[in-house]
Formats: structure tokens, C-alpha cells, sequence
């Protein structure tokens, strides 16, 4: 082997080591990972053409989209993301980076590194916010926007109650959390969301993958939180879909009363029998919502 051979080989693999020495959380079977913002985001996809990238809420990650891959995947290229501190990384809600605009970037960043052109891009509640922010500042990357109950509170006003309250809520779910207490801090906050009993009668799948975010919770905090009013609203050109749950808290309906006037193009859907995860409680008719708004735009 030449010297040059030899040199390149052993600066491929230097470089290899680094990259796998800067992640310190194992992977799951059949997730991937892309390398956005010196970060590595954890992704799962399925399918060819055109990319819809599905961006989960609080508490959630890749696995929130579990109904759509294969459906979705059917047709189109679908990949469902875990943003930066989520599961499968283990964070203990202490390092720097999270916040809506490094979200926002890392997601931007990610679909560019799929070479594949404009997205399509489906944001569920918190989730609704950093697909709203990367429509409105990389508007190269998307193509359509689903919004699905996003949680843009501040569209309200400050002194909305329920923005004041889910903070209320935040705060005291994360002091029980301090205590070592996750499931109780759990319940607590699922509870004062969804109402008595939510977090019991979740599935298992579910009330787990809140667990393996738990500490998110801590980095949900209003000095992580953009700007987003009307105005930049006002800015998203593409066309965008909004979707409620039939049964989905009422903050959510009036957020969307807010927005809709706001926004350039947009159309409005209602997932029946289901409430704020509608796209597990119903996903079939979700998913049809969803593909039939896709193939108009």
C-alpha cells in the first residue's frame, strides 16, 4: 500500500472515531442517524420519493409516527425525526441546545442533507411550533406544511390562562420530578393536560416513551421559546393543513381560530374520535387527511 493510501486510510478512519466518540447514546435497532449542526439526529424512514419529515411534540420522539411510516411510506419517502435531547439520547435536561431555534435549524439542516429538494412536513404540538418556525425562516425546505394541534399558545396573547396555566403545570411537574419521582411528575403533568386519568389509561408504549423524555420537560421553558405571532404567520407562503382532534382540548380549536386568518393557504381538517395524539387514536383517518392534501400540492 502506498504512503498516500495508507494516509487517507487512516485519516477516514480517525475522522470515523471522532464522530462516533461525540455520541454517547446507543441506538435502537433499524434508527439511523444524520449529522445536522454537529449533532446526531436519531430518524427512522421508510419508502422512496418525495420526503415528508414528521416532527413529534413534548415527551415524544420518532416513535409518535409509528402509524404513519408505513402508510405514508407507501408513497412517499417517510422519515420521523427525534430532535436534538430527545430519546434515544439520555439527557438529563441539564447540557445547552435545547431550544425552539437549534430545533428549528437541526430539522432545516436535516432536510437538506437528504439531496432530495423541499420537504413535505407534518409538526404535531410542540412539534406544530418548530415546523411552523422552519416554514417561516428556511422556507426553501418545505414544500406543504401539516400542522396537527400545535401548541402555539403564544399566538393567544400572554395573558391567555391557558398558556399561564400549562407553564403552572410545567413548573410543578418538574419540582416532582427533582424528587426522583418521574412517574409521578408524569402523571401530574399528562393529568393537568388531558384531564383525571389520562396517563393511566395511555398504552404502555406510550406512558414509556414519556418516560425516555421526561427531562425535556425541563428544557420546554419560555427562554427556549421564539417569537411567533400573526405577522409571522403571515410569512409561511406554502400551502398549509390544519388539523384538529375531534376530542382535542379546546385551546387547541382556539389556536387554530387565531391562526388560520393569519396564514396565506391554508385548509382545515377534524379528526374524528380522537383527541390531542390523534394520529395514533385515529390514523387511518389522519393519514388519509393528510395524503389526500399532499397529492393537491
Amino acid at each position: 500500500m502506498s504512503r498516500f493510501l495508507l494516509v487517507c486510510l487512516l485519516s477516514v478512519l480517525l475522522i470515523s472515531c471522532q464522530s462516533a466518540s461525540t455520541r454517547k447514546w446507543e441506538l435502537p435497532p433499524g434508527v439511523k442517524v444524520a449529522v445536522v449542526n454537529d449533532y446526531d439526529m436519531a430518524y427512522v424512514e421508510q419508502g422512496q420519493g418525495i420526503p415528508i419529515v414528521m416532527i413529534h411534540g413534548s415527551l415524544n420522539d420518532y416513535r409518535a409516527f409509528g402509524a404513519q411510516m408505513g402508510p405514508l411510506g407507501a408513497k412517499y419517502r417517510a422519515l420521523a425525526v427525534s430532535l436534538r435531547h430527545y430519546y434515544p439520547e439520555r439527557w438529563d435536561g441539564k447540557s445547552a441546545g435545547f431550544s425552539e431555534r437549534q430545533h428549528a435549524a437541526d430539522v432545516a439542516a436535516f432536510i437538506k442533507s437528504l439531496n432530495a429538494g423541499p420537504a413535505y412536513v407534518i409538526g404535531h404540538s410542540r412539534g406544530g411550533i418548530i415546523a411552523s418556525l422552519v416554514a417561516k425562516t428556511y422556507p426553501e425546505s418545505v414544500r406543504a406544511l401539516v400542522l396537527a394541534d400545535p401548541a402555539l399558545n403564544r399566538m393567544l396573547g400572554a395573558t391567555d390562562p391557558g398558556a399561564a396555566r400549562r407553564q403552572s403545570q410545567i413548573n410543578k411537574a418538574l419540582e416532582i420530578l427533582d424528587t426522583g419521582d418521574v412517574e409521578g411528575g408524569l402523571q401530574f403533568f399528562i393529568d393537568g393536560a388531558a384531564g383525571p386519568g389520562a396517563w393511566k389509561a395511555r398504552a404502555e408504549l406510550e406512558r414509556q416513551m414519556s418516560r425516555d423524555n421526561a427531562w425535556t420537560l425541563r428544557g420546554d421553558q419560555p427562554n427556549t421559546q421564539e417569537p411567533f405571532d400573526c405577522r409571522d404567520a403571515g410569512e409561511i407562503a406554502v400551502p398549509v393543513l390544519l388539523v384538529n382532534g375531534e376530542q382535542s382540548p379546546a385551546i387547541f380549536r382556539k389556536i387554530l381560530d387565531v391562526l388560520a386568518p393569519c396564514l396565506k393557504r391554508s385548509e382545515r381538517v377534524v379528526i374524528p374520535n380522537a383527541s390531542h395524539p390523534m394520529n395514533r387514536m385515529n390514523a387511518a383517518a389522519f393519514n388519509k387527511a393528510v395524503m389526500d392534501f399532499f397529492a393537491r400540492h
